[in-house]
């Protein structure tokens, strides 16, 4: 490893942890309140507010973590990887296709063990605008877990490992929405156990569409959107929850023929988008 390799791998590692102490305790300042509020030990009238800061705080630590390091135009690379370069088209339809592949894989493996499970197609009539407007919210994690963690982890680690790690403190960051008071999530997933190794499992399919979107943030945020647009219908709309565990083998069913076909180190056609190039090429 020469000098400027031992450089950027400190760098990366530096940056990396400034990220996952701003998320975490912008987290905090932003979801305890809302945790407190549901019990009626906080006043209700800013929460809205701070619920959405906390939507955001993904995207405000990588911003953050960038400046750490004098690495101002890697802010603006970080937002323009939003709607920047152009998408790879297979990327794009898999976003699109992938959630509806996992949710409905699920159901059938359900129902193939003599589960039941009540769903009629007119559930699905909302789909399209609620992706959109769950592809707007995600957004502002992606530019984060995606668009930042990811590629900075990347720099050392596969994109199999990176995914691993990204999973991980994306999961740990959600636990307020555990906590909350009337939450539907210990519903949904049984258990705190459950909904993190979803999350760390399903990791793995954002990052491999981030490579393969060659460092874009577009086709992770579509998958996020239509994940959780299709999880708002088919555990809200169709009254029950989709069988999480059969949720988990259908991921790993789709990383196992990723990593077939293209191997752990991308995962996907294309490159290991390997940190944010803060030259004027992209990243690389």
């Amino acid at each position: 490893m020469d000098g400027s390799t031992r450089t950027q791998s400190s760098s990366s590692w530096h940056s990396i942890v400034v990220y996952i102490a701003v998320v975490f305790a912008l987290g905090a300042i932003f979801y305890v309140p809302w945790v407190l509020s549901s019990y009626g030990l906080f006043p209700v009238e800013p929460i809205a507010l701070l619920v959405i800061l906390g939507g955001v705080s993904p995207t405000i630590a990588a911003a953050a973590a960038m400046r750490s390091q004098n690495r101002g135009a890697g802010v603006r690379k970080l937002f323009s990887a939003a709607a920047g370069q152009e998408v790879d088209k297979t990327a794009l339809a898999l976003s699109l296709l992938l959630p509806l592949v996992v949710f409905y894989g699920a159901v059938t493996l359900y129902l193939l063990t003599g589960g039941v499970y009540a769903l009629a197609m007119d559930d699905l009539l909302p789909y399209v605008p609620m992706l959109c407007v769950a592809a707007l919210v995600s957004v502002w994690e992606e530019i984060g877990w995606r668009g930042f963690a990811q590629p900075e982890l990347q720099r050392r680690y596969s994109a199999l490992v990176s995914s691993l790690i990204v999973g991980l403190i994306w999961a740990l960051w959600h636990w307020p929405h555990f906590a909350v008071f009337g939450s539907q999530m210990p519903d949904v997933y049984g258990s705190y156990v459950v909904f993190v190794s979803q999350t760390v499992v399903v990791s793995v399919i954002y990052g491999a569409l981030y490579n393969w979107g060659k460092g874009n943030v577009v086709a992770p945020t579509l998958f996020h959107g239509g994940f959780n647009a299709l999880g708002g219908i088919l555990m809200q709309t169709a009254g029950s929850a989709v069988p999480i565990p059969f949720m988990i083998v259908v991921e790993l069913v789709i990383i196992v023929v990723l990593a077939g076909a293209f191997g752990i180190d991308s995962l996907s056609r294309g490159v290991r988008v390997k940190g944010i190039d803060t030259s004027a090429g992209s990243s690389s």
